[in-house]
């Protein structure tokens, strides 16, 4: 069982700093922190918590004081060591402007609800490979005047094998929401030391894969290559960073010596 408690004034402000908050700057927020973790036998596990804050000043796309609260509920159920399955519901409300009438100051509607569900299946069918295939399901402000809805799926694999300079992984996925605010986000490997986890909205298939060869003991070498496909649009991103056409394409090359 873990309980953590946090106060942060809106004048503290650090470049470098780092905490267990809810924004993702440590500044600005009070909130109190409950979770558990329950195994009642090596084979399931219940992960359960709630977390409850405040931010006493504004914020980004909140134009006054806000609070919200955040519940997270996820069982894991291992049958043996090649099989990982686990299930997870979030429930988060937030606060928000809304201004759907254009007024001077915006009015502030407190804990937007937001829902979602998620489940993932591992199977490592070798030493060498494992494979993972996960479901998200978003629901955004259901009943409210903002409602709207999303899906995600991908399908991965991973080749590592031991004591083998060859290592590599693959995904292929799809997404489907209604606007940004039904957007989902997805934890994507990458090259050593880089990471990234982008929100999709819209529709669309992303793919991308990793590759990792050690030419012996004192360089390596990883390439990775990224694609994002829309259904939906015909531009994308914005500004100088607009690409016409429905397609972004990332490479990305990196070497490593050691002396």
């Amino acid at each position: 069982i873990s309980v953590l408690y946090r106060n942060i004034d809106p004048k503290y402000q650090t470049i470098f700093g780092n905490a267990f908050t809810e924004a993702s700057q440590p500044t600005n927020e009070r909130g109190l922190f409950v979770g558990t973790s329950i195994r009642p036998n090596p084979r399931w596990r219940l992960d359960a918590f709630m977390d409850v804050y405040r931010f006493p000043w504004l914020r980004f796309r909140i134009d006054a004081p806000s609070y919200g609260k955040e519940y997270i509920l996820q069982v894991t159920h291992r049958p043996n060591k090649q099989i990982e399955i686990y299930s997870r519901y979030r429930f988060e409300g937030r606060a928000l402007n809304y201004n759907p009438d254009n007024r001077f100051t915006e009015p502030i509607v407190n804990e937007v609800p937001r829902q979602n569900w998620r489940t993932q299946f591992q199977y490592k069918v070798s030493p060498a490979i494992t494979l993972r295939q996960r479901l998200d399901a978003m629901w955004y402000d259901v009943g409210g005047p903002r409602e709207s809805r999303g899906f995600l799926a991908f399908f991965d694999i991973f080749y590592k094998p031991v004591l083998k300079p060859l290592s590599a992984n693959l995904r292929l996925q799809y997404f489907e929401t209604d606007n940004y605010d039904s957007r989902i986000y997805a934890y994507e490997n990458d090259v050593l030391y880089s990471f990234s986890i982008p929100a999709f909205f819209n529709k669309g298939y992303r793919y991308y894969t990793n590759i990792n060869y050690d030419f012996g003991k004192k360089l390596s070498v990883w390439l990775r290559f990224a694609q994002l496909i829309y259904l939906d649009r015909n531009t994308v991103g914005s500004g100088l960073d607009q690409i016409n056409g429905n397609t972004r394409s990332d490479v990305r090359l990196q070497f490593l010596y050691r002396f």
